[in-house]
């Protein structure tokens, strides 16, 4: 199985430091630890979508950010016109997932993906009924199961393709933990432990 995993990201020129999707790197690396073939790619304009004609993936998973909304939407309906099956993920389609009932994905997982990323891999026929899936048309009820010990998940996945403003930072990003005890009104984290309880893992 090849799964194509697209981070939709900030332009080069962007004045701020967007990072690299690390949830999506996260399931890449499930993804190749379960006997899937995995590439984990970030863009920032449709156009680079184009690369990707006449290459075949299984699926194709792209994460949901809310500032950009109109670039996921344009991304699902250009991957479908390529005959590629699509995932939506991500906070955007956690938590509006209504906002993506006009574009053709294939399914939308709402939550966490590592335990569906799994699932999809050795039954995709079960993982399509898992709670927290939903199809287009068909709302899901809940949202995904967490994967409860962090020590179990596989290091994240490098990019092959980064932009400069993140290959030229003298570091990298490192978590040793999920979610945050914090209740910070502009974070999503509270939500998330909303619907998680037991959300903050180390």
């Amino acid at each position: 199985m090849k799964i194509l995993f697209l981070a939709p990201f900030a332009r080069p020129t962007a004045t701020y430091y967007a990072g690299i999707n690390l949830g999506l790197a996260q399931l890449a690396a499930v993804a190749s630890d379960a006997g899937a073939e995995a590439e984990v790619r970030n863009f920032w304009d449709a156009a680079q979508l184009d690369e990707f004609a006449g290459r075949r993936f299984d699926y194709v998973f792209i994460g949901t950010y809310t500032h950009q909304l109109k670039l996921v939407r344009q991304t699902v309906n250009i991957m479908n016109a390529m005959g590629l099956k699509v995932v939506l993920g991500g906070l955007h389609a956690t938590f509006a997932p209504e906002d993506f009932a006009d574009s053709p994905y294939y399914l939308l997982v709402r939550g966490e993906g590592e335990v569906f990323t799994r699932q999809l891999i050795s039954d995709p026929s079960r993982a399509e009924t898992m709670t927290g899936v939903w199809h287009p048309g068909v709302p899901g009820k809940g949202f995904a199961p967490m994967e409860q010990n962090l020590d179990v998940l596989p290091d994240p996945f490098r990019y092959l393709a980064v932009t400069d403003k993140v290959r030229n930072i003298m570091g990298f990003e490192l978590l040793s933990s999920r979610g945050c005890f914090y209740k910070c009104a502009y974070c999503s984290a509270p939500a998330l432990s909303g619907i998680y309880p037991g959300y903050y893992r180390r």
